[in-house]
Formats: C-alpha cells, structure tokens, sequence
C-alpha cells in the first residue's frame, strides 16, 4: 500500500495542476479569474465539511479559509448565491449502531 503523506502530496498536486488547466485553458479576463478561484475555494470549503461530517477532527485548511477570506467575487451575477458561514455550526452527537 502506498504511504499515505505520498498519497495525499500527489493528490494534491495533481488537484492543483488540474485547476490550473481548468483556469488558465481558456482565455479568461481576470475578473473571471478570481471568481472561479474564490468558487472554487468555496466549494473545497463545502467538501471539507462534509468529509468533517464523516470524520472525526477533520479541520479546514488554514491556507484554504484565508483564500477563500482575501477573495472577493467580482462578478455580480453570483452575488445571489450564499456565502459559506465563517464559523461552521457544530455537528449534532452521532448516534453509535448498536451491534
């Protein structure tokens, strides 16, 4: 079985090499940029909480909540769409299955 600090570098590396082919294969005016960048720091926030929801002491990337905090989105069209929360709300006791 591979190492799991292996297995998680080449994951993320290739997570990051696939935003940028995402980001950058289309000509794009920078206010496009930064908001598929905040969307997408967004939505990583979103699937840490539910990973966190599944696993006990999941936490939130520091460096992913600060871009997601420093980034504004500039286009207006999305500003009807919700923020994520600063804070989560704390997860509900989960029930033990019985066995």
């Amino acid at each position: 079985m591979d190492d799991p600090v292996d297995a998680a570098s080449r994951h993320s590396l290739h997570a990051l090499l696939a935003l940028h082919a995402e980001f950058f294969g289309d000509v794009r005016t920078r206010d496009q940029l930064i908001s598929a960048w905040h969307e997408a720091c967004s939505h990583a926030l979103y699937v840490h909480d539910q990973v966190a929801e599944a696993v006990g002491r999941w936490t939130r990337p520091a460096n992913l909540r600060s871009w997601y905090a420093v980034t504004e989105d500039p286009l207006p069209y999305r500003s009807g769409i919700p923020t994520q929360p600063a804070q989560r709300a704390p997860r509900p006791a989960r029930r033990r299955s019985k066995r």
